[in-house]
């Protein structure tokens, strides 16, 4: 189980520098298709690893049932980057406005609906102090999308869907507020144990996937041109896909070492 571990770390590693070295080195007339196939990987191993999460708990488990909306949005979001890949390296239109939009914007109520299972599925005591503190700081990072993604996001010269979709992103980013917001609330009732750092892995892919949105939001007509400086905004999202699949094949790691353990006592 441990060499298990370790290899996927090192993999995660390994992809990670391989996302660094495309978008920082000079590729060539290739370079935009190779960013674009290597930045499809990591959406992909956080669903795989999502996928190990859920049958280690089984479907059946409420903590399975709520980490499969989680899988699912991440799904949602790897089929969304496919669709993007397509009209970029085959299609060669603007993928924006498309139906890719409509799977990046799915998976942000999938993922906090998981959310929300899964929280509900502990029973703590609410210290008064750190709700205040966390609920402060999660309005004050709401107050900010709005202002940032939400109110600049609407143009007189784009069409109701164009405004709608790119509105929707900023109301995703407010929902994932939200829910870290639960998450870290939980989190600290589990400061030293396992489940702290398994959490706190999604809290910090949550945080990067709204860097990368707010940087989108902010440089997105120079993004759209595949302007290196500014296509590196991806590697906030390929942070984001990353610390996913470390904290959900932290969980499959986690549960199947307590699986195996009752097994032993049980022999």
């Amino acid at each position: 189980m441990r060499t298990q571990r370790l290899t996927i770390m090192i993999l995660l590693a390994a992809l990670l520098g391989i996302s660094l070295y495309v978008y920082t080195m000079p590729l060539g007339q290739y370079q935009e298709a190779i960013i674009n196939i290597v930045f499809l990987i990591a959406p992909l191993v956080s669903v795989i690893a999502g996928i190990f999460a859920v049958r280690a708990y089984g479907m059946d488990n409420i903590h399975g049932n709520a980490l499969l909306y989680i899988t699912l949005g991440l799904a949602s979001w790897f089929v969304g980057e496919t669709i993007w890949a397509i009209y970029e390296l085959i299609l060669r239109i603007s993928p924006y406005p498309s139906i890719a939009d409509f799977f990046y914007l799915a998976a942000y109520p999938l993922i906090f609906i998981g959310i929300l299972r899964e929280i509900t599925n502990y029973k703590t005591d609410v210290n008064p102090v750190r709700s205040l503190v966390i609920s402060t700081i999660s309005i004050a990072l709401s107050i900010m999308v709005f202002n940032i993604a939400i109110l600049p996001s609407y143009s007189n010269g784009s069409t109701f869907l164009e405004n709608a979709i790119a509105i929707s992103y900023g109301l995703g980013d407010v929902m994932l507020i939200v829910g870290i917001s639960y998450i870290l609330m939980l989190t600290m009732d589990f400061r030293g144990g396992k489940l702290f750092y398994v959490w706190l892995h999604i809290i910090i892919a949550v945080i990067f996937m709204l860097l990368g949105d707010l940087f989108f939001a902010i440089y997105r007509e120079q993004y759209e041109q595949s302007i290196l400086a500014y296509k590196r905004i991806d590697l906030f999202w390929i942070l984001s896909y990353i610390a996913f699949a470390m904290g959900l094949f932290e969980i499959h790691f986690m549960i199947r070492n307590i699986q195996n353990k009752i097994r032993q006592l049980l022999d």
